[in-house]
């Protein structure tokens, strides 16, 4: 209904507040490989682009793409714009030369990742890792913050940990066996580094320098980062007729969707978006889907709030206030009602 009314032009935008949500639902359910499917029944904001390419006669749009900031990996969406594709090229290969069809989906996700190696945490679903630009999916991680206080460089786990050396042999207080122990972990801990800023820039689509020294930190300013110089230029030149936004606010500080929790049941966050950041994100997007002319449809995903505990009794329950303020800002952005955007 959304879908229809935005590229009928009844609404501008809209912004559809459905639950349970549907991003981790694939083509037949739970997406294939995945531990289960996230509470996911059906994938919403692939049934509005599907319905956008193929409903009445595949007039109401011809590209059509569907950006995902949940802060988990929409693998069920990844799967289904996967299967679109595959269907699609065999129908333009069975009709030859004979039929012109230019329908075309993008998705792209933004997302934390974590296998669990050199942290202990196993972050669901454990996919979005790489892109893949022949089936127009760009897949951009961030590093949980739970990785940088643990001195981590890379958000997928390819850090070795180092054993701590026996300096039985510096009795006779030369040092020099301490020295050289020193510079090989140091020359160790540089090239990890540099593997993984390697790895995380192969998936960019716009190139970025290295920087030196510092390995990324995850949070906020990495995420927006990430958002700007992976995302949107991705988007931009894929020149959507629909814009269909997976929108998850469990990127959200403290929210209960982001904690990740390692194998001795210790809990760290691994995002902290802010209700600002959820309003700049949906200006930049609906701006790129804007200059291309296209029209926007937002449907909920994740958010769920933070735990507060009761002293009283010990019991916990969830505050949604701040995962309310970031829908409220994210509908300011939908509506034009928020603050331009500044580079």
């Amino acid at each position: 209904h959304a879908v229809e009314r935005v590229l009928t032009n009844q609404a501008r935008t809209a912004f559809v507040c459905v639950r349970p949500p549907g991003h981790h639902a694939g083509t037949d359910g739970a997406t294939a490989g995945a531990p289960s499917s996230g509470f996911s029944i059906l994938n919403n904001a692939m049934i509005g682009a599907l319905h956008a390419l193929e409903g009445n006669g595949g007039r109401l749009a011809r590209r059509v793409a569907v950006v995902d900031f949940d802060v988990h990996h929409g693998n069920g969406t990844e799967e289904i714009a996967r299967a679109w594709h595959e269907r699609h090229r065999r129908s333009l290969a069975r009709a030859g030369g004979a039929a012109r069809d230019d329908r075309d989906v993008f998705f792209a996700s933004i997302h934390l990742a974590d296998d669990g190696k050199g942290s202990g945490v196993e972050f669901y679903p454990g996919t979005g890792v790489t892109s893949d630009l022949h089936q127009n999916v760009v897949n951009v991680v961030v590093p949980p913050m739970w990785r940088a206080q643990e001195n981590v460089s890379d958000a997928v786990g390819s850090r070795k940990r180092v054993p701590k050396r026996n300096r039985d042999d510096e009795l006779d207080g030369s040092g020099a066996a301490l020295t050289a122990a020193k510079a090989k972990e140091k020359k160790e801990k540089e090239e990890r580094e540099n593997v993984a800023k390697e790895a995380l820039l192969s998936e960019s689509l716009v190139p970025a320098p290295p920087r030196v020294g510092d390995a990324p930190a995850g949070g906020r300013e990495e995420w927006m980062r990430r958002l700007r110089e992976r995302v949107l230029p991705a988007l931009r030149a894929f020149k959507p007729d629909l814009l269909i936004i997976s929108a998850g606010f469990d990127a959200a500080n403290h929210d209960v969707g982001n904690v990740g929790v390692d194998r001795r049941g210790r809990r760290a966050g691994g995002a902290n978006l802010t209700p600002e950041d959820y309003e700049e994100m949906t200006n930049r997007l609906c701006a790129v889907a804007s200059s291309a002319g296209g029209k926007v449809v937002s449907v909920l995903e994740g958010g769920y709030g933070h735990l507060v505990e009761n002293p009283a009794d010990g019991t916990a329950s969830l505050n949604r206030e701040n995962f309310a303020a970031c829908v409220v800002a994210h509908v300011r952005g939908l509506a034009g009602l928020g603050a331009p955007v500044k580079d």
